[in-house]
């Protein structure tokens, strides 16, 4: 067990696919087959009748807002439009495209925050790797990108990850935070577990760091 968790680890030191599965079904493409959507009858209410906190977290440029709203059991991904607001259950998104498509994560079974995509059919953890993971961007084909978090000596550390057709892509350690329509990343880099970040982007698996350490692009 030992020897497969540091091949693991060692494979996760550079540039990996892996493919992303959903609980109770086949292997799913990123931009979606019903059958890998988590059923989730969106709920969609006037504005003015939201009960708890209420957190915007990205807006697209059609004016919809992505966000968090409280509910009696937990955090629950909405999106806000034409003064209405739609509850599409637990999670937290980080980003929405122009498409309505939003990333963020949401709790896996364990409670344990993953990597997850909402669209028109539901949504969708596409990644359970590692200890933790989150979507913080998502372009307009539906592609997002984040981290990974991977639990190796001293402490966990966190991969860039791309999640685009079903498959997932780490670029070393740091986070992507932005990715556009071409598929380009950015976020920072971390050189080592104890060495400060620095702002990178990521072009066809080829890293261009940016600024002075210290910095992270957003």
């Amino acid at each position: 067990e030992e020897a497969t968790m540091n091949d693991e680890v060692m494979r996760m030191r550079r540039p990996v696919t892996v493919r992303a599965w959903v609980v109770g079904t086949a292997l799913a493409s990123l931009l979606g087959a019903a059958s890998a959507q988590t059923p989730y009858r969106v709920q969609i209410f006037p504005l003015a009748h939201t009960v708890g906190g209420l957190l915007p977290k990205a807006i697209n440029e059609k004016g919809h807002v992505a966000g968090i709203a409280s509910s009696v059991d937990g955090i629950h991904a909405v999106v806000l439009k034409d003064g209405m607001i739609e509850d599409h259950g637990l999670g937290t998104p980080e980003a929405i495209n122009e498409r309505g498509q939003m990333a963020g994560s949401k709790p896996d079974w364990r409670g344990r925050p993953r990597a997850a995509r909402w669209g028109a059919l539901g949504s969708m953890i596409i990644s359970r790797s590692g200890m933790n993971s989150a979507a913080l961007g998502i372009n307009d084909r539906g592609e997002a990108a984040g981290f990974t978090r991977v639990d190796e000596a001293p402490f966990p550390v966190p991969y860039v990850t791309r999640w685009s057709l079903g498959e997932a892509t780490t670029y070393g350690l740091g986070m992507a935070y932005a990715i556009d329509n071409l598929g380009r990343i950015a976020g920072f880099h971390l050189p080592g577990p104890n060495d400060p970040m620095q702002a990178a982007t990521w072009s066809a698996g080829a890293m261009t760091l940016l600024g002075a350490p210290g910095s992270w692009a957003m």
